[in-house]
């Protein structure tokens, strides 16, 4: 009977054990397989976070020749004083063999969780490596990671949610950034002509804003992320901020060129501690003051936090606007004068911002280029009373979200900052190219971000040519 029953409670163990792995498998996205590999190497699955209001990854695709400025951040981060048992910092780093020969000149790729307090000007890093073992990614073993892959972010982000949880999350992406370019195959690549975020050496490949916008979309599903950040060139376009406009509630970016160095981690988390609230608006702010702080006295630096709950008002209206001024380009006269006045003539006081070589784009200021457009047409004859009318409408509506849209702005050599967008590229003498890319066309490919789907008053279109582009670049009178 004792071997009967013996027998009989072997067997509900295993069925008990065989139910908890398939709940595991529908629940828990493959818990079964993960959960056991994470309990191995860095303790139980999920960390006690009781008191965490913020687990904050800084995404530091660094193999090419920003290496060195990224272990300069690496020990930025480490010597604030920011309280890591409220805030947590992880940095994902990956390495180039050619650029940088300190910390035992190791290569490839890195996690670490930031230790803090350390002593300012280190340049030795003292943090503990941790294992993301869902990217590949196992503490003490080189890896190699493609940080220009969607997997490996979604995955580093998905790690960092599930096994440190907190009340807010961000993501800070490091590195070069050349702004809107979404996805093209009928391009070849060129780090040239296809553009976006995380540039790796080792694979030659980059990651476009169409590829980066899904990847979010994996790892975040239904929530969004309280701050994300982009230290990066050309971080803040008005086709960023559209395409992510339901993966985030804050963004911070800059709409031109930024230094080497990008931000300063040390002042911007120092001043986040010193206000006591960890609010999502405090690192917006704290985000935006370390910048003023650093770039106070470079010439044309900004940068801007939008709120991203009135980005899809604010490009209707831009959208609207540039399809009522491409409407009264009805001649070459008109179409000359409004090509001078947001480009290359002596009227011209639209803040624009490119790195000036061939094949390098050309941003608009999104604020400036409105401002000037609406002086233009309001003192001009070419409209009747009505059209003026129709036009204030456009203008008052435009300014009104433009007031709310920014959460924090700064700019070195004006009143604020602002967004940008895509104007142009620069042609091999300088000029502006005779045409757009493809990808920039609406309905010319599969691949394209919604801006460019969305946004037909501005943007090149395939067949009708009425845009505010159309009209400037491809119209002929």
């Amino acid at each position: 009977m004792k071997y009967i029953k013996k027998i009989f409670l072997m067997l509900l163990v295993l069925a008990a054990g065989i139910v908890m792995s398939c709940e595991m498998e529908v629940k828990g996205k493959s818990l079964s397989i993960k959960e056991p590999e994470y309990s191995d190497i860095d303790g139980d699955f999920q960390e006690s976070g009781d008191e965490r209001l913020w687990s904050i990854l800084i995404y530091m695709a660094a193999d090419n020749n920003l290496e060195a400025a990224a272990i300069e951040d690496l020990c930025e981060l480490e010597s604030s004083k920011i309280n890591s048992n409220k805030v947590s910092l992880f940095a994902l780093i990956d390495r180039n063999p050619n650029y940088d020969s300190s910390n035992d000149n190791w290569t490839g790729s890195r996690m670490y969780k930031i230790s803090t307090g350390n002593a300012a000007g280190s340049k030795v890093i003292k943090s503990t490596e941790i294992s993301c073992e869902n990217i590949g990614l196992i503490a003490g073993q080189n890896s190699e990671l493609d940080m220009s892959s969607t997997y490996v972010l979604s995955g580093a982000l998905e790690y960092i949610m599930s096994r440190y949880p907190a009340e807010n999350y961000a993501l800070i992406v490091w590195g070069h950034g050349t702004g809107w370019r979404s996805q093209n195959q009928s391009e070849e690549f060129d780090q040239g002509l296809f553009k976006g975020f995380c540039s790796d050496a080792s694979s030659d490949c980059i990651m476009t804003l169409y590829q980066f916008s899904d990847a979010l979309k994996t790892a975040l599903g239904q929530r969004k992320l309280d701050f994300l950040g982009f230290d990066t060139c050309y971080g803040g376009e008005i086709e960023i901020l559209y395409q992510l406009r339901d993966s985030a509630q804050y963004l911070a970016g800059s709409e031109g060129l930024i230094a080497f160095s990008g931000w300063d981690y040390k002042y911007l988390f120092d001043y986040f501690e010193d206000q006591g609230i960890y609010s999502r608006e405090s690192l917006a702010q704290s985000t935006v003051e370390q910048f003023k702080e650093k770039y106070a006295y470079t010439n044309r630096a900004s940068i801007i936090v939008s709120d991203q709950s009135y980005v899809s008002d604010y490009t209707e209206t831009f959208n609207e606007f540039s399809a009522f001024v491409a409407n009264k380009i009805s001649n070459l006269e008109i179409q000359q004068e409004v090509f001078d006045i947001l480009y290359s003539g002596k009227p011209c006081t639209t803040e624009k911002y490119t790195y000036g070589k061939e094949n390098y784009d050309v941003y608009l200021d999104v604020s400036s280029m409105i401002e000037n457009l609406n002086d233009y047409f309001t003192k001009s004859g070419n409209l009747s009373q009505s059209e003026k009318n129709e036009l204030k409408v456009l203008y008052e509506k435009f300014i009104e979200l433009d007031k709310k849209i920014f959460l924090e702005s700064w700019a070195s050599d004006r009143e604020k900052g602002g967004a940008g967008v895509y104007f142009s590229t620069l042609s091999a003498n300088g000029l502006l190219a005779t045409s757009h890319p493809e990808a920039y066309i609406s309905d010319s490919t599969y691949y394209q971000i919604d801006f460019v789907k969305d946004c037909k008053g501005y943007v090149p279109l395939k067949n009708t040519g009425e845009s505010l582009l159309d009209k400037l670049f491809y119209t002929q009178f």
